[in-house]
């Protein structure tokens, strides 16, 4: 459950919290095994926005005209693709996307997420030290919400192709041998993200700013 932000000035706006989400090139997984204690795995990921959200976002955008153009060109281009990629939001308006890990059909991993259960996700979109300053500029996103198996083969085939784009965009032949030859021992899991925060720090936000005016 989110918490308000006790420094509301730095938290980043929906459209940058989700471009930043989008960006990041691993996350750190977070859930509670059955003895309390925390389980946290860093890992690599593809997020799928629910194109409703997206468009909301954009809406909000042109009306207040704000936003840098870094983000407001991740996020169309976000908005492009997402129509195909996130299937589940088709018939499940209300999540903001759909955060996809897959892996081995078999382990701890899986022990621990494979029912449906709370979890956190966090990804550190900037992390630049600033020695002189005692200080860093940095920005991150926490997303909440259930994580479950995806069970459907077209979604599967989805999110392992969102993933593989990802990462692999300019070999799409290999990523789909690989899906072939592989579907029957990977499992694919779908963070259902139905809250998403993020914050940078105050040097950024004033950095943004000052681009706007």
């Amino acid at each position: 459950m989110q918490c308000p932000m006790r420094r509301s000035r730095q938290q980043l706006d929906s459209q940058a919290a989700l471009a930043a989400l989008e960006r990041g090139n691993f996350g750190v997984l977070s859930v509670a095994e059955e003895d309390g204690f925390p389980y946290l795995l860093p890992i690599n990921y593809a997020f799928a926005a629910n194109p409703a959200y997206v468009e909301s976002i954009q809406r909000s955008q042109t009306e207040l005209q704000a936003g840098s153009s870094q983000d407001a060109s991740a996020l169309g281009s976000l908005a492009a693709c997402v129509k195909e990629r996130d299937i589940y939001a088709r018939t499940n308006p209300d999540i903001i996307g759909s955060i996809y890990i897959h892996g081995a059909i078999a382990g701890h991993k899986v022990d621990v997420i494979n029912n449906g259960v709370p979890a956190s996700f966090c990804v550190v979109d900037a992390s630049d030290i600033v020695p002189e300053e005692l200080t860093s500029y940095y920005r991150s996103v926490i997303a909440q919400g259930i994580i479950e198996p995806v069970v459907k083969p077209e979604e599967k085939q989805a999110a392992l192709e969102c993933i593989g784009r990802k990462y692999s965009a300019e070999f799409e032949d290999k990523i789909q041998r690989a899906i072939k030859n592989q579907w029957d021992r990977v499992s694919v899991h779908a963070l259902r993200v139905t809250s998403l925060v993020g914050k940078e720090a105050r040097e950024l936000m004033e950095a943004h700013r000052s681009q706007l005016s």
